[in-house]
């Protein structure tokens, strides 16, 4: 009984640890879709967050299951480079 108690544990941990930053990508993917040059400034900060907490989740991940997360990492970095590049732009076209 006691196997099947640390069995259930790792396969918990492990959901967590596979599935939350493919979905923090799916929802940072899908707000950056929603965006709007007005309001980039206002809602962008927490979306600044999630793609660092994204960079550090991934940067973990690929040193616990390399296999899965060198796929998604192009993903996840063609993603924050749009999110950037798309808030400095608003920033300057204010200035």
């Amino acid at each position: 009984m006691h196997k099947l108690g640390v069995i259930g544990k790792l396969i918990g941990f492990w959901i967590i640890v596979m599935f939350l930053p493919l979905y923090l990508l799916l929802l940072t993917a899908y707000e950056a879709t929603k965006f709007d040059e007005k309001d980039i400034i206002s809602k962008g900060i927490p979306l600044y967050w999630r793609v660092l907490m994204l960079f550090f989740l991934f940067a973990i991940m690929a040193c616990v299951a390399p296999f899965v997360y060198i796929l998604a990492l192009p993903v996840l970095l063609t993603y924050g480079i749009i999110i950037y590049a798309r808030s400095i732009w608003a920033f300057l076209s204010k200035i």
